[in-house]
């Protein structure tokens, strides 16, 4: 009753997708980039409309603009994950 171990084949490496590496060799990736710049213009918007006098949608367009996109854009997602790959 001695039967072989079945073995596994090698991990396959994943392939890094263009959105992954740095965008134009600078520290951070396209995704990163696009959603400060959506940030930034949901801040002009918040500006804005508080300067037309709309309180409730420029309270929002700010909030959404400080508080979610524009962190979200600068966390570092992909070099944390590069490190750990490394290590």
């Amino acid at each position: 009753m001695n039967q072989e171990r079945r073995q596994r084949p090698p991990r396959r490496r994943r392939k890094v997708s263009v959105k992954e590496t740095p965008f134009l060799g600078l520290p951070y990736s396209r995704t990163q980039y696009l959603l400060l710049f959506v940030g930034i213009v949901l801040i002009l918007l918040g500006f804005g409309l508080l300067y037309t006098g709309d309180a409730v949608f420029s309270t929002v367009s700010l909030v959404l603009g400080y508080v979610v996109f524009v962190p979200v854009a600068l966390w570092p997602w992909r070099r944390r994950a590069r490190a750990q790959e490394s290590s």
